[in-house]
């Protein structure tokens, strides 16, 4: 009984980094995306300032 609680314990464990790992990944790919649409920002706002008059 005890073995088996502590195997499940272990593969619960194992899960858990597993899906934290995912999540860092994930995040990771987001801050990417988001700093590319951050600089997309950057470089349109700079073409629309060349159109603006006084």
């Amino acid at each position: 009984m005890q073995n088996t609680t502590t195997n499940e314990v272990s593969q619960t464990i194992t899960e858990l980094n597993d899906l934290t790992e995912s999540n860092i990944h994930s995040a990771q790919a987001c801050l990417t995306e988001l700093q590319n649409v951050a600089d997309q920002a950057d470089e349109m706002k700079e073409q629309v300032s060349q159109f603006k008059t006084s």
